[in-house]
């Protein structure tokens, strides 16, 4: 059986607020990324991606933010607030839409 959660179209900037379908999005550094913050040579920032959660009610569930929004990876700090903006503008459009557990997983909803 498939877990189903209707996305609220919301992102929320803590998860200390939260409603049945609220998306909580994340910036992790990758590994390039992590590498110029230990080497201590990001000058213009350093690279990562988006990650997301998203409140089923009861508690906060991986999300595959990928299925949903175009991009989430920035190469720089400069682009990271680009970045943050066209996701929270696409997640707005994805009101009542629902993600979903595929049987094969055990953690990431994705779009259904």
């Amino acid at each position: 059986m498939y877990d189903v959660i209707h996305i609220s179209g919301n992102i929320v900037p803590s998860k200390d607020e939260q409603k049945n379908g609220d998306i909580y999005i994340h910036p992790v550094s990758d590994k390039e990324g992590q590498a110029a913050i230990k080497g201590r040579h990001s000058n213009y920032g350093y690279s990562g991606n988006y990650w997301a959660e998203i409140f089923d009610g009861e508690k906060w569930r991986h999300l595959k933010l990928h299925t949903l929004v175009s991009n989430t990876h920035y190469d720089s700090q400069q682009e990271k607030k680009d970045v943050e903006e066209q996701i929270k503008y696409e997640v707005s459009k994805l009101k009542f839409r629902q993600v979903t557990k595929p049987k094969d997983s055990r953690q990431y909803f994705e779009l259904l």
